[in-house]
């Protein structure tokens, strides 16, 4: 049986004209002679293949996962810290004992908003919720500081008569403040499209200087941070959370 169908294979090809075969030894033997060659992966292909890996990582693995849920951005203007290494001895802000409401947060020479807004390259937004300020502080030429009186429904940040603080700041300037969130739960919010935190904890804040070094500290009450497109803007009350996201809400 295998013999004959031997032998009419081989009569089948007898009868077929392929023509000339080409002689293939050359090409193949060159093709071998050259270095194997290394595939390039694209990096664009490396990031979302990490991306993948950490997603799965995180939906997986609850240390994983909560390590991935306690990164914080930072937000132009403001340094969020999530390390747990302690930030150098720096000095506690000096408090004014001057009757004014900036003293105890040691600002001082309060001026005009008008002279404020003349003062700096960026817009200086007030809600309207909480209408006029009571004392507006130049902060260099990084942001202006604005201050609200405690009174009803805005009771007073601790050792002070201020209700509300508003710092707007340059988002094109070095970062002036840096809070230290270790430890402390930092919530992102996107309030009309625009990002924000919320930090429902008091947690220590640093000044900085233009070069990002500490030069000045102390402990911040609930604060929400909103990056406001042409600012960022820093609300420090003791108002909820959506108390302090009606208050970003009237920004103009």
């Amino acid at each position: 049986m295998a013999d004959a169908l031997e032998q009419a294979l081989r009569d089948l090809s007898a009868a077929i004209d392929t023509g000339p075969v080409p002689d293939v030894a050359p090409a193949v033997l060159s093709r071998l002679r050259e270095p194997p060659r290394v595939e390039r992966r694209r990096p664009w292909l490396r990031i979302a293949i990490a991306a993948v890996v950490l997603a799965l990582a995180a939906a997986l693995v609850p240390d994983v996962r909560t390590a991935v849920a306690d990164f914080v951005r930072d937000i132009p203007g403001v340094v969020f810290n999530t390390s747990e290494k302690h930030a150098p001895p720096v000095p506690s802000v000096p408090r004014h004992v001057d009757g004014s409401l900036g003293g105890p947060l040691g600002l001082a020479h309060p001026v005009t908003l008008e002279a404020a807004r003349s003062a700096v390259s960026f817009p200086v937004v007030v809600p309207q919720s909480l209408g006029p300020p009571d004392e507006v502080y130049l902060r260099g030429d990084r942001a202006v500081t604005m201050l609200w009186r405690a009174r009803s429904g805005f009771p007073a940040l601790t050792g002070t008569q201020v209700g509300v603080m508003i710092d707007v700041l340059d988002p094109e300037s070095a970062p002036l403040l840096e809070k230290l969130l270790y430890g402390v739960a930092a919530e992102r919010l996107v309030i009309d499209g625009h990002e924000a935190r919320w930090i429902a904890a008091r947690h220590p804040l640093l000044v900085l200087d233009a070069n990002g070094i500490p030069v000045e500290q102390r402990e911040a009450a609930q604060t929400l941070v909103i990056d406001a497109g042409r600012v960022t803007v820093r609300i420090e009350s003791d108002l909820s959370r959506d108390g302090a996201v009606g208050v970003a809400r009237s920004l103009h």
